[in-house]
C-alpha cells in the first residue's frame, strides 16, 4: 500500500515537470514541428516492430479495417502532437499549465 501511494506521488511529480521539460526542449530545438513529432514517434515505432519480429504475429488479423483504424490513430495523434507544439512553443508555462492533467478529469468524469 505504502509504495503505490509513493509511486502515484512519484508519477504526478514527473508528469507535471513533463510540461516544463517538454517546453524547454521545443525552446532549444532549431528543428522544425513535423521532424520534431517524427522523432519523438520513432521509439514507439522501433518498440513495436521490435514485439512484431519477436512474438508470434499473425498477418490474418489485418483487415482494412484494422488498418484504416491504425491510420486513423495515428492521424490523430499527429496532428494532436502538432497542435501541443504549437501551444508549447507560443504560450508561456504558466498559462498551459492548469490545462496539463485535463485528461484525468475528462477520465474521471466518463
Amino acid at each position: 500500500m505504502f509504495f503505490s501511494v509513493l509511486g502515484a506521488i512519484a508519477g504526478n511529480i514527473f508528469s507535471s515537470l513533463d510540461a516544463v521539460f517538454s517546453k524547454k526542449a521545443l525552446k532549444i530545438s532549431h528543428l522544425s514541428e513535423i521532424l520534431y513529432t517524427a522523432l519523438g514517434e520513432f521509439g514507439g515505432l522501433i518498440i513495436s516492430l521490435v514485439r512484431i519480429a519477436v512474438g508470434s504475429f499473425d498477418c490474418s488479423l489485418l483487415t482494412f479495417q484494422v488498418i484504416g483504424g491504425i491510420v486513423l490513430i495515428v492521424g490523430i495523434v499527429t496532428a494532436y502532437d502538432y497542435v501541443e507544439q504549437y501551444l508549447y512553443r507560443k504560450e508561456k508555462i504558466s498559462t498551459l499549465m492548469p490545462y496539463a492533467d485535463l485528461h484525468l478529469v475528462f477520465t474521471i468524469i466518463l
